[in-house]
């Protein structure tokens, strides 16, 4: 692994910033966020996108509501109650979500208040 630092380098635009290699590891835990990167011959690198954090890794939910609680809106099952649908049968959800045929529509009138 290669660690960087600024430079102090301006490039083209105010955004492109030159960095310099400041020390290698052998053996580096993976830290900070991807990014891109534009190798330079002056061995300096010009930062390009930064990317999201990376995951530590996927893990498998234990039932179809902790897989719904994974995801984004959590606040659409806030209201559910997990032990009244686990007597209906919900196969058909389950199916859809987990093949990827599910279509979820939310009108944008939800007012969490």
């Amino acid at each position: 692994m290669t660690f960087y630092v600024p430079s102090g380098d301006r490039r083209r635009t105010r955004a492109e910033k030159g960095y310099r290699v400041a020390w290698k590891e052998e053996k580096a835990t993976p830290t900070g966020l991807p990014t891109s990167i534009t190798p330079q011959q002056n061995g300096q690198i010009i930062l390009g996108q930064v990317g999201f954090p990376m995951t530590a890794g996927s893990s498998q939910p234990q039932d179809f509501w902790d897989f719904l609680k994974s995801s984004r809106g959590t606040w659409m099952w806030e209201g559910i109650d997990k032990a009244a649908t686990e007597a209906t049968d919900l196969t058909w959800l389950v199916d859809a979500e987990t093949n990827n045929m599910a279509i979820w529509v939310i009108d944008g009138s939800y007012d969490r208040k």
